[in-house]
């Protein structure tokens, strides 16, 4: 088995005024089976390996050490198996984070994951969890 797999990755950061900060990355990866132990799939895809994955993100930081964010994840659509028969579709999901100060060096969390409840798929058949909570409480150690 031989394969040949490229891409290219970047990331960018900026501090905006007024204690916000935004990010943005995107990833392009190109693969596919040279020589595969399997007739006929020879120059097919590499199973899972989305041509383009992304992030971005928006966050607010307060004065008091207060933190909330907003997140989104995309994955393009990919194939599951080396045949180029099964295929995951493509998805775009949103993340919540905040992080309060109560005390000194106590803090509350909260994330919402999968914020909007999209349906969608990481494996052929096993839908991911919908919207889902943690909340906790955290003490940094220094």
């Amino acid at each position: 088995m031989r394969s040949t797999v490229y891409g290219g990755e970047g990331e960018l950061r900026w501090r905006l005024p007024r204690g916000f900060s935004t990010f943005a990355a995107l990833s392009w990866t190109e693969g596919a089976y040279d020589r595969f132990w399997i007739p006929g799939v020879d120059g097919n895809r590499i199973p899972y390996l989305a041509p383009w994955k992304g992030s971005a993100g928006l966050e607010y930081r307060t004065a008091a050490g207060s933190v909330h964010g907003l997140d989104l994840r995309y994955a393009d659509a990919r194939y599951a198996d080396a045949q180029n028969q099964v295929r995951i579709d493509a998805a775009l999901v949103a993340d919540w984070r905040s992080r309060v100060r109560l005390y000194d060096r106590l803090y509350a969390t909260l994330r919402v994951r999968n914020l909007f409840d999209e349906r969608y798929e990481e494996l052929p058949g096993v839908p991911q969890p919908g919207r889902w909570m943690m909340v906790g409480l955290e003490v940094p150690f220094r």
